[in-house]
């Protein structure tokens, strides 16, 4: 059984930060959310930028969504970076794997080579599927 384990850091002025990480404690995905900006990277996608935009649903009840940026938002990524670097709740190792992550290294975990290789492999089958999916609605 794999599990997931999930920590919410909570800072001032609506400051977000989540980390999830598998049996092994990598992180295999983290977040950052501010003013209603998320910056956010995990092992299949990497990583990504959008904001929470709030709607009204059929039921007339307000629900939350993330639209996601096209390419990553430099500004929104510095901001983050900056936010982790002065989060006194993580530990050297555990700031600088987050830091590495958002700089766009996206193997700083202390897995095995077939481990990489398997998350490659899992990012390909991901990214065909989208282009079969995308073309064929064409």
């Amino acid at each position: 059984a794999h599990n997931v384990i999930s920590r919410w850091f909570r800072g001032v002025q609506d400051i977000d930060v989540l980390l999830w990480t598998d049996d092994g404690h990598n992180i295999i995905k983290q977040r950052v959310i501010y003013l209603g900006q998320i910056v956010e990277w995990n092992v299949v996608e990497g990583l990504r930028t959008g904001m929470v935009v709030e709607f009204e649903n059929e039921n007339e009840e307000d629900e939350e969504k993330v639209l996601y940026d096209l390419e990553p938002q430099t500004v929104a990524v510095e901001q983050s970076l900056e936010v982790i670097r002065h989060m006194k709740a993580l530990n050297d190792i555990e700031r600088q794997v987050v830091l590495n992550n958002f700089k766009g290294f996206h193997f700083t975990t202390l897995q095995s080579p077939l481990y990489h290789l398997k998350l490659w492999w899992l990012r390909c089958w991901i990214l065909l599927r989208r282009a079969l999916r995308f073309f064929s609605t064409k």
